[in-house]
């Protein structure tokens, strides 16, 4: 991918190279990733801090899938300023958060979806219950339209401060391209974010983000608290089918 002001020399020099030496891209969803595996929900990592640091996440989609653009949309208004979901409540309201938020990499197999805090050792408890609640909250509620308009604003945002120099044009195509999706993805999936409505987004929840794992590290005191609410939580329960 270029983007600036092209020679054409430069453009028939590439295709020469890559005539030569092609790029191999996959499109999603085949054998381009690593899968999901199947396995122990929980996982935990004693250390003598003054921390607790949980991850609360789930293998989800490809970049490319249908169900990926909601998902980046609710990891938006989850985890992205403080202004999110997790901001204001873990830290703002409750005070049980130093650091708090969500991360969704753009991937060609099985996209982790996570949530991640970390706690003072004395509240690990509460921290996990309030974390555990709010992934929760996405499968039973959604989004009013105050959060789905501010989770849309942010989103659109964010892609147009990603596109401002040439060199980050370029880059955002060479992920589109290296991942095998046509080059128009980018406008389509902003087009795609404009109309998008919060049931869509909850139902995505649903099938996306019914099964959780968490992970913990920290003093064993906190980890043993920590466990005890997670086994307690529904989350922690196979979903019916």
């Amino acid at each position: 991918m270029l983007c600036g002001a092209v020679d054409g020399r430069v453009e028939d020099a590439i295709d020469a190279a890559l005539a030569r030496t092609p790029w191999m891209v996959a499109a999603p969803g085949q054998g381009a990733g690593p899968e999901a595996r199947p396995g122990l929900r929980f996982q935990a990592c004693a250390q003598e801090t003054e921390q607790l640091v949980l991850m609360l996440g789930a293998a989800t989609v490809p970049l490319g899938d249908p169900d990926a653009l909601a998902l980046r949309i609710l990891q938006t208004h989850l985890g992205m300023g403080m202004s999110s979901r997790l901001f204001q409540v873990m830290r703002e309201q409750q005070g049980l958060a130093y650091e708090v938020g969500a991360h969704m990499p753009a991937r060609r197999g099985a996209t982790p979806f996570v949530c991640h805090l970390s706690s003072s050792a004395d509240r690990a408890a509460q921290a996990c219950r309030c974390l555990l609640d709010e992934w929760q909250r996405l499968l039973l509620e959604p989004l009013t339209n105050a959060e789905l308009e501010l989770a849309r604003a942010k989103f659109l945002g964010q892609d147009a401060m990603g596109r401002q120099t040439c060199g980050q044009i370029a880059d955002r195509q060479a992920l589109v391209m290296g991942h095998g999706l046509p080059q128009t993805f980018v406008e389509t999936c902003i087009e795609r974010a404009r109309v998008l409505e919060a049931a869509e987004l909850q139902a995505v929840a649903k099938q996306q983000l019914q099964r959780p794992h968490l992970s913990l590290c920290g003093p064993e005191e906190a980890i043993a608290a920590a466990e005890a609410v997670w086994e307690q939580h529904p989350l922690s329960r196979e979903p019916r089918i």
